[in-house]
């Protein structure tokens, strides 16, 4: 499904109390392990300068906005059905294609409000900050209102299609870097991030997951036709999900191929300690790319 209009709301900030997905932990961290680079398909290094497809999108807009889709939920509201929120840092050139952090999300809080709270504001998961350090666009999609508190990513045919749309979106509102589309995640999130990278790994080069537990009961049997590397994050002291239940998804993207490192050292339980999470994220993705999309 791809959206037959696109439109872009002005957003506004209000410093409200949300329920996350990625809840902080309080404390500092640096438990950063380098480890070698990871290789892309042919081999080569993906630092090397052959990583890199611009999507040439243009006229989205800098800062934080909504992006609605006319096939998808109902646009206009205050409650995001459907709905990606994206944050473009002012200083990013547009004739450069800048890479794309997904948050993956499967507990957010319920108002347009409020997510903006939680990827802007200090309080939240700060991701803007992050992005602006980084130089990356950072996108929150929500597939469909959180009401009791829980998203679905895993098991709704209609969310691939979402995925795939979003991801449509940005390419064509900002010009963004197909070869490094990232998603992160935690707890459910994290289980959410696995399955989007089995099944979107031809547009997704790498995921990060902490503490998400492998969403198959049963791996898949379907081979994987594109690579999607994989970072495993777990803390042995985590009391809601046990290290077997994150090596499992680990395991499963080693069975097939994937490139696959893991820190099993983190310090902070189940907690989303950001200072941690985002040096992990500074060393992991940048160096992970992927193959165009085929077609294009």
């Amino acid at each position: 499904m791809v959206p037959s209009c696109i439109s872009i709301s002005g957003w506004r900030l209000v410093p409200t109390a949300a329920l996350l997905l990625l809840m902080p932990a309080c404390g500092p961290g640096d438990d950063d392990d380098s480890a070698a680079p990871v290789d892309d398909d042919d081999g080569a290094d993906d630092d090397d300068a052959t990583c890199g497809d611009a999507s040439g999108g243009a006229g989205g807009a800098v800062g934080g906005s909504w992006v609605e889709f006319a096939d998808f939920g109902t646009p206009g509201d205050d409650v995001p059905d459907h709905e990606m929120l994206v944050y473009v840092p002012a200083t990013l050139d547009p004739a450069e294609a800048a890479p794309v952090l997904v948050v993956v999300a499967r507990r957010m809080p319920l108002t347009r409000a409020e997510n903006e709270f939680a990827l802007i504001e200090p309080g939240g998961l700060e991701v803007a900050a992050f992005a602006d350090e980084m130089g990356w666009i950072a996108a929150l999609p929500l597939p469909r209102p959180a009401g009791d508190g829980r998203l679905s990513w895993t098991d709704e045919e209609v969310d691939q299609d979402f995925f795939d749309a979003s991801l449509d979106a940005l390419e064509t509102d900002w010009n963004i870097d197909r070869d490094r589309i990232w998603l992160f995640g935690s707890s459910a999130g994290g289980a959410a991030a696995i399955y989007l990278g089995w099944r979107h790994a031809g547009r997704v080069a790498a995921i990060m997951n902490h503490a998400g537990s492998n969403p198959f009961s049963a791996w898949p049997s379907t081979p994987w036709d594109d690579d999607c590397a994989a970072l495993f994050v777990h803390d042995e002291a985590d009391t809601v999900v046990p290290r077997a239940a994150v090596e499992d998804g680990a395991l499963m993207f080693e069975d097939a191929g994937q490139q696959v490192e893991r820190e099993y050292d983190y310090a902070f339980g189940h907690g989303w300690d950001i200072p941690t999470m985002n040096g992990l994220m500074a060393d992991w993705f940048p160096r992970t790319c992927n193959s165009p999309p085929s077609g294009g």
